[in-house]
């Protein structure tokens, strides 16, 4: 195809996610139209716990009074904290090539039905179960069961991935013909779902659109029955409901469009488009999300960070709208909805818990 042709094709897609996108309605601010005009301002109050050392941390999950934070150290991926009694259990997930190590894991979940800790290994393509029992009870926990969710190079890849149905994952990343993948035990694609299909032969923008734009997070509510995404390119969260292996009613909360433009000939976000939802927990009640806001305008690592919490039911209707006293890049939030926690900075790295009332 000449260069011409492809810039035609290109710019034709341009206005075709343009479309896709737009909303019914004109664009609203998030805080105003959906949220009181001001956010309440919460304050954190610092936890000391005994032994814990916090390095770089990624997310934090949290199951009755455990919090697991996913923070690489002495060659272990994860540290196991008692909340209720202030003390550092004990580090765990063993880093390597080796059996029942792994060098990369991704967003992390709290099955409770089933009472596990399980999170999926990008580079190993595979789902690593814990027991939570296991995590408390043994000294040297190893995963209860490892399976493999590689599925073949030319439908696409996971990056998120979450237990759905008997023996079954459901999760996002790129696929060229929707935007989630159901996954058998062992890679076998079952069905691709959700309403966004891309014309394979425009693969620079295919994998823009499917790699970035619907690039995000998933979690699942703590009954197993809804799963719900986030952007991280814009303010677009979706709840799907996930009843007996079908995937049957979609809400969403999406108040403006991505900004795009071409550079370096290729499609691309605007450098002054706000960015989305870079953290996010749910309980049964209730899902929170940190919103950036922010764009690329001082660099990429300042994105991810921030103060401002958005709180929405399973429906997707705004609840609360919260101002953190601190920026923070991840959060847990107890399955009585009264405590938020989260990692702080302020001489060092720290746990921090926020009381919340909505």
């Amino acid at each position: 195809m000449k260069y011409s042709q492809v810039k035609l094709v290109n710019l034709f897609f341009l206005i075709f996610c343009m479309l896709l996108f737009a909303c019914e309605q004109a664009p609203k601010r998030v805080l105003g139209d959906y949220f009181s005009n001001r956010a309440t301002r919460c304050t954190s109050k610092e936890l000391k716990i005994d032994s814990l050392f916090i390095g770089f941390p990624g997310g934090i999950v949290l199951v009755d009074s455990l919090l697991i934070i996913s923070d690489t150290y002495a060659g272990m991926h994860f540290s196991l904290v008692d909340i209720k009694n202030k003390k550092m259990l004990k580090r765990f997930g063993s880093k390597g090539k080796g059996p029942n190590e792994f060098m990369l894991k991704n967003y992390m979940h709290i099955i409770q039905k089933n009472g596990t800790f399980q999170f999926f290994a990008l580079n190993e393509k595979k789902q690593f179960i814990y027991s939570i029992t296991d995590l408390v009870e043994v000294e040297n926990p190893v995963p209860k069961e490892i399976i493999d969710l590689s599925v073949e190079k030319d439908q696409g890849s996971y990056s998120t991935v979450v237990p759905y149905g008997n023996n079954k994952f459901i999760g996002n990343g790129w696929f060229y013909s929707g935007k989630y993948a159901i996954t058998e035990a062992g890679g076998k694609l079952d069905t691709i779902i959700g309403s966004y299909h891309i014309d394979q032969s425009l693969t620079d923008v295919n994998n823009y659109v499917l790699g970035d734009l619907f690039q995000g997070g998933i979690t699942l509510n703590p009954t197993g029955d809804k799963l719900a995404y986030f952007s991280i390119s814009c303010d677009l969260i979706e709840v799907v409901d996930l009843k007996s292996d079908k995937v049957f009613e979609k809400r969403q909360f999406h108040t403006y469009v991505p900004m795009f433009e071409f550079r370096n000939n290729r499609l691309t976000l605007k450098r002054n488009n706000p960015f989305g939802f870079s953290v996010f927990c749910a309980t049964t009640k209730y899902l929170y999300a940190l919103y950036s806001g922010k764009d690329l305008s001082k660099g990429r690592q300042f994105l991810s960070g921030s103060s401002l919490l958005y709180v929405f039911d399973w429906n997707l209707n705004p609840i609360k709208a919260y101002r953190l006293d601190k920026e923070t890049w991840n959060i847990a939030a107890s399955e009585d909805d009264k405590t938020l926690y989260t990692i702080v900075e302020s001489e060092q790295l720290s746990l921090a818990a926020y009381s919340l009332s909505h």
